[in-house]
């Protein structure tokens, strides 16, 4: 039993390990750092290899009814806890920490790490992984982080977006060009966090300004609305507006709580 447990825990420390080495990466690109990476690999490692041993016996022992039947009821087992572990990973929700841009917060957590090593990890081994994904940090940020930029065109298609930086914040233009309603949940929730963390140093729109109205601006809208990425919406009403349009734009506002100015 101790020798599970001591098993058990090096999994846990390799993969805190890990995550900590990956940690510059996924701050200088912007990217959420799960909280349930590292124990879902703890029980994920576990449950593929007996997946894969009782998968190998069943093949082996086909010939056998009364062994493949027992092997077979075991592989159900395993397969209904692993799907019970995901339907509880999933109920959580997307839990992850929005480190993105601030560089002071991830180098203080790194600096933190190195400062208790002595008491909790092998010295060499965090010392090293810890000078390491400082310098790494820094390194990345120093070469992709270009916060001293206030007007930048962000691509969305054959449509480019005009961001631009001031006291208020980070504010974009909307001129309803033509783009991949398809691709709108992936370019919301994984390249525009990216693209602010890395041009801004930021994770929110102050203002998004819309200055025609089309389905593809409706559908940006909404997915800018469900992920809170946007405190507030500017909208240039006119007779050419489309109505219905205009009217879903403020159900998804008011829906999530943002305000609309036009």
């Amino acid at each position: 039993m101790n020798r599970f447990i001591a098993k058990i825990a090096s999994i846990a420390l390799l993969q805190g390990l890990i995550l900590l080495v990956s940690l510059p990466v996924l701050v200088a690109w912007g990217l959420p750092i799960s909280l349930l990476g590292v124990i879902g690999n703890i029980i994920f490692l576990p449950v593929i290899i007996v997946f894969l041993l009782l998968s190998a016996l069943l093949t082996l022992f086909l010939p056998i009814p009364f062994l493949a039947k027992f092997l077979g009821v075991l592989l159900d087992g395993v397969v209904a806890i692993w799907r019970l572990f995901g339907a509880l990973c999933v109920s959580f929700g997307n839990l992850a920490l929005p480190f993105y841009g601030y560089l002071p917060l991830a180098v203080f957590f790194c600096l933190i790490l190195f400062l208790v090593h002595n008491r909790f990890l092998c010295r060499f081994l965090v010392r090293t992984t810890v000078i390491f994904s400082v310098i790494v940090l820094l390194i990345l940020f120093s070469l992709f982080g270009c916060w001293g930029t206030n007007e930048r065109l962000f691509s969305c298609g054959s449509e480019r977006l005009h961001c631009t930086r001031g006291v208020a914040g980070v504010q974009v233009v909307d001129h309803g060009g033509r783009r991949q309603v398809k691709t709108l949940d992936t370019w919301v929730r994984y390249r525009l966090p990216q693209f602010l963390a890395q041009t801004f140093g930021v994770v929110s729109i102050a203002v998004y300004h819309v200055r025609h109205i089309t389905p593809a601006v409706c559908e940006t809208v909404r997915v800018l609305c469900e992920g809170h990425l946007i405190e507030a919406i500017e909208i240039c009403e006119t007779e050419k507006q489309d109505k219905c349009l205009l009217a879903q734009i403020h159900a998804y506002a008011e829906q999530a709580g943002i305000p609309i100015r036009c």
